[in-house]
């Protein structure tokens, strides 16, 4: 969400940015003027002290920015903790903001101090988000922007009661915040059509743009023995990794070759390392950022990009575009898509021929054999259509004076 932000608002000058966040961490761009932090340690610290102390954060631009650097070891613990977002964890995170006097003086008074006009709020699966945006516009009597990358409100009826009970809370919480929604952007036109329909509300499509310039023509690779995947591999995007592990490694005891997928990420769930560990063709790399990350990057034989197929994940992404997708196809790399067709990721690059798709799992063996005996025009082709929809929908600059224009009219 980052990286996204940063496009998103790549139009705005710093002195007209300011952010509220929640994560023990510090902010690893200096892109804002100002920086306000409550987290949830400061909440809980209510039943201690009685009071809730938010505080300003400065960066230090100084000092080089070390990034996603949590304050403690135990805070990233809790943080990276995949059972927080178990229904009991969300409605008790949800409860202790609700009791908590979180809204205190020191926090009205840096709302005022930086005389905010809109609150661009980008809401996710907790509902004391939405409280947090409605309570400060109500404050300053401001508009209320909300942004809509993942789905949220249309997903399928939970099955167990106190999912129900979360769900039926979060929707209410939803409605309200809706009601007070002067604008809605989303990243996709599925998600603009489901909620302008349903809400009935001004609604713009803006998508995630390019992190870097867009490559002016592709980047030629002589083979492609290859596969790069990086970034996060939870919603079961670790099990469609796997499965083209497995696929790999029955190809090289086949045809005797070493084609390989090479996985940057940060994750640490060691049952989800252990399932990876046993395809031989899968090399995890661990996690890079900033110059690291930019390195390996551009100069991968192939990207990947994968989703799961699950009735659960692909419910929670039907509609929405990664946002990893703008900057695999501005990098003039050739890109692979692993994933269901019936959700907007895939479905954009098939309706741009923009990547080279897989979309079930009876036909990846077969299809990975295609790919890697691909002539350099017929990759190069698929190249070319990616550099263009990376100009005509994930041009940073163009999509960030598109949001300005759009903000400055609300």
């Amino acid at each position: 969400m980052g990286k996204t932000f940063c496009t998103l608002f790549s139009a705005f000058k710093k002195e007209e940015l300011c952010q509220l966040f929640i994560y023990p961490t510090i902010p690893d761009v200096d892109f804002c003027n100002s920086y306000y932090r409550i987290t949830d340690k400061d909440v809980l610290n209510f039943f201690k002290t009685f009071k809730v102390t938010g505080k300003e954060i400065h960066i230090n631009t100084s000092c080089e920015v070390k990034h996603n650097l949590f304050e403690n070891a135990k805070d990233e613990l809790f943080y990276r903790n995949k059972k927080n977002h178990t229904a009991s964890r969300v409605l008790a995170r949800d409860f202790l903001w609700k009791v908590t006097p979180w809204f205190n003086q020191s926090l009205k008074d840096w709302l005022k101090r930086e005389k905010i006009s809109h609150i661009f709020v980008a809401p996710g699966g907790y509902k004391f988000i939405y409280d947090i945006a409605i309570k400060c516009a109500d404050f300053l009597k401001i508009p209320i922007i909300t942004y809509i990358c993942d789905e949220y409100f249309f997903v399928s009826e939970p099955k167990r009661i106190i999912e129900k009970v979360k769900e039926a809370l979060f929707k209410r919480k939803m409605n309200q915040l809706m009601m007070k929604t002067s604008l809605i952007i989303t990243i996709s036109e599925e998600l603009k059509r489901a909620y302008a329909d349903f809400f009935r509300k001004d609604t713009h499509v803006v998508m995630t743009g390019c992190s870097f310039p867009i490559e002016a023509a592709p980047q030629r690779r002589n083979v492609i023995k290859e596969l790069t995947y990086m970034g996060n591999i939870r919603n079961n995007r670790f099990v469609s990794l796997c499965e083209i592990g497995m696929a790999l490694d029955e190809i090289n005891q086949e045809l005797n070759q070493d084609f390989s997928l090479n996985i940057y990420t940060k994750e640490n769930d060691a049952t989800i390392l252990r399932e990876l560990s046993k395809c031989k063709s899968i090399k995890m790399k661990g996690f890079v950022t900033g110059e690291s990350f930019y390195r390996v990057f551009h100069s991968s034989q192939c990207l990947l990009h994968t989703e799961g197929f699950d009735e659960k994940s692909v419910d929670y992404v039907k509609n929405s575009i990664s946002t990893k997708l703008a900057d695999s196809l501005g990098s003039g790399i050739l890109l692979v898509a692993y994933g269901p067709s019936n959700i907007a990721s895939i479905r954009h690059l098939i309706v741009n021929n923009s990547a080279f798709v897989i979309s079930n799992n009876v036909e990846l063996k077969q299809k990975l054999r295609q790919l890697f005996s691909l002539s350099e025009s017929e990759r190069m082709l698929y190249v070319e259509n990616a550099l263009c929809t990376a100009s005509k929908c994930h041009n940073t600059d163009l999509n960030g004076r598109i949001l300005y224009q759009i903000i400055e009219n609300v």
